[in-house]
């Protein structure tokens, strides 16, 4: 007997190995780390605005957006359909005809977007899914992960975020409350509710914290998720926290943000005057705002913890304890600029050309595109410019039988490029066996600016990418035997400092040699020292 499971905790395989008789000594676990994902939570803006930003940026990705319920699946399909999105939509509620149909869109590229509820994914073979966005937050962190786990199957650089409102916990926990007669099972399912909250509110790294959710005792911090790399300015809004948090007391703390938000921005509705809020010293102490930009700044203000959602069919909001000691002064509101939102990959023209060559090779044979290559291949092919067959069969995942069948159509799509732009023959090219995850990601293009003279620096805002992330394609470049120099990233002091400290304590983690060095010495520099060293044995 045989038995898998992809996302199973600690206790959950205890009970499987119960249950089936297996022992300890036959268990096998690979691990769950998916250094691919790079993974987000979205709480301090409007969602919406989010997520329309998002799905602008990466119209040409494919994505899932996984919704709670029917009802926003069908109204998430509508509103970017009237944007121009290419989406479809699946949920339990559409016939099995409407959900079929959809779904080969999906896998035949057709769609580039699919909104559906959780009903959709599982048995989904698309492997080029470059981005999983959940619109609420799901119930527990293996509904989670199983979900986001659709994206970046084929290896290449993945996101997946998560868009957390406090009124979804609320939603969760009457869903659980509901659902679950028996006080054990319910307590239990509560349990794992608030252990993503503490997910969506931790400042450490997201994908070790899922990590130890799933038995890792001690996980390395991935570096490239956006507790990681997040480098955004934060802004003192102490004041206007004190205005919000005082209207709410005034109001005696029994109503919702929505009739708060319209006191603070002096709205002249009815119920406000039967109130008499207008005669409130905070009335209007926010008009130069918006009523939907105060709501807005109250959600913040609720998932940073000043102000809790009390339960029941209408919720009403109260302020926190740590809300109170805002309003005397004792603790300030920081808020970080909204994010920004790059796209997943760069505008690479070739790769673009390469897609279309490959969604007409798919249609004529009615298989989805990945059939005829996946987008590791045609990045690979972007990178190496093969113009013959013997160059071809070097790309990743091309075989003697596609080169016969699909090859001539990719290499003329290729010469007829480089024809036109004969400066990308000179792109250096890396070592095929040092390669990760079987692909070219974007760190060739980071080392072309480099390799310009840029600075790291100036090559982030160039790319709309962090400086870690930057920073990480250097490395990357460096281990595959491609020219760094060396000084612009340390002294040989620093070097010999950091070499002497690894060769005492190890170099198997970072993080306890970088509390044994200097405050100056950077994540950074310990990893190009380990990898020049490495490199000159």
């Amino acid at each position: 007997m045989l038995a898998l499971t992809a996302t199973a905790t600690p206790e959950v395989t205890a009970d499987i190995c119960q249950s089936l008789g297996i022992d300890n000594e036959t268990t096998i676990s690979t691990g769950f780390a998916r250094d691919n994902l790079f993974f987000s939570v979205v709480k301090e803006e409007n969602r919406d605005q989010f997520l329309m930003r998002y799905i602008e940026k990466n119209k040409q990705e494919s994505g899932i957006i996984y919704a709670a319920t029917r009802k926003d699946v069908d109204l998430l399909y509508q509103r970017l359909q009237k944007a121009g999105i290419q989406v479809g939509r699946y949920h339990a509620g559409m016939n099995e005809g409407e959900r079929s149909f959809m779904q080969d869109q999906f896998i035949q590229d057709d769609l580039s977007v699919m909104v559906a509820t959780s009903a959709f994914g599982m048995g989904i073979d698309k492997s080029n899914v470059r981005y999983v966005i959940h619109y609420q937050t799901p119930k527990n962190m293996e509904s989670y992960y199983q979900e986001a786990g659709r994206a970046g199957r084929d290896g290449l650089d993945s996101e997946c975020i998560l868009l957390y409102s406090p009124q979804d916990m609320q939603v969760q926990r009457f869903l659980i409350e509901q659902s679950h007669p028996d006080p054990e099972r319910k307590e239990e399912e509560l349990k794992k509710l608030n252990k993503m909250k503490g997910y969506s509110f931790t400042e450490g790294c997201l994908q070790a914290f899922i990590l130890r959710y799933f038995g890792d005792a001690n996980p390395e911090d991935c570096g490239h998720c956006e507790n990681c790399t997040d480098q955004r300015h934060s802004m003192d809004v102490t004041t206007e926290a004190q205005m919000v948090l005082s209207c709410m007391i005034r109001m005696g703390e029994r109503f919702g943000k929505t009739l708060i938000s319209q006191v603070l921005t002096g709205s002249r509705n009815k119920k406000i005057e039967e109130f008499g809020f207008g005669r409130l010293s905070t009335y209007g102490i926010m008009k130069h705002q918006t009523a939907k930009e105060v709501a807005d700044f109250i959600d913040f203000l609720t998932a940073k913890q000043y102000i809790e959602m009390t339960g029941g069919q209408y919720p009403v909001l109260k302020v926190t304890h740590s809300g109170k000691e805002v309003l005397m002064g004792q603790k300030q509101v920081y808020r970080k600029e909204r994010k920004q939102v790059a796209a997943l990959t760069m505008d690479n023209v070739l790769f673009e050309q390469l897609r279309h060559v490959r969604k007409e090779l798919a249609s004529a044979e009615n298989v989805a595109p990945f059939i005829i290559f996946s987008d590791v291949t045609l990045k690979d092919m972007a990178a190496k410019l093969p113009q013959t067959k013997d160059q071809l069969l070097d790309v990743k995942g091309v075989g003697q039988q596609k080169l016969e069948r699909y090859g001539q159509a990719f290499m003329e799509s290729i010469q007829a490029y480089v024809a036109e732009h004969p400066e990308a023959a000179h792109i250096p090219q890396p070592k095929e066996k040092s390669r990760k995850n079987g692909g070219i990601p974007t760190h060739l293009e980071s080392y072309q600016l480099y390799r310009e003279g840029k600075a790291i620096k100036d090559i982030a805002t160039a790319r709309s990418l962090s400086i870690v992330t930057i920073e990480s394609h250097i490395i990357k470049c460096a281990e595959e035997g491609l020219e760094i120099d060396w000084n612009q990233i340390f002294s040989e002091a620093a070097y010999q400092q950091i070499i002497e400290t690894a060769n005492r304590l190890g170099a198997d983690k970072l993080k306890p040699l970088k509390e044994a060095l200097s405050e100056e010495t950077s994540y950074f520099m310990i990893k190009a020292a380990l990898v020049k060293a490495r490199t000159e044995e």
